[in-house]
């Protein structure tokens, strides 16, 4: 598995003024350029989620979603997680 990750949460206004977002994509930084889709590690939309093991491919990410395999049922809404939310609270 990857060292370093880059966390894409996502949201509507409504949902990001009270704190929440409906989904998240991680994705492997240290990814070459090459790979381009098969750098993503999990999917997280409302209440399903799939996740790509290392030694499978965006293909299979995509088999999992249309099969509905290994799909996490997860609350539709949950609490984003802020990087500036350190910087409010130490000032």
């Amino acid at each position: 598995m990857p060292k370093s990750v880059w966390v894409a949460e996502i949201s509507t206004f409504r949902c990001y003024q009270e704190g929440y977002v409906i989904g998240e994509v991680v994705l492997d930084a240290t990814a070459s350029s090459r790979s381009k889709v098969d750098s993503v590690i999990l999917l997280r939309i409302s209440g399903n989620g799939v996740y790509r093991l290392p030694q499978e491919t965006y293909t299979d990410l995509e088999k999992k979603l249309a099969e509905k395999e290994e799909n996490i049922m997860l609350p539709s809404m949950f609490i984003m997680y802020s990087n500036f939310q350190y910087c409010k609270e130490k000032e």
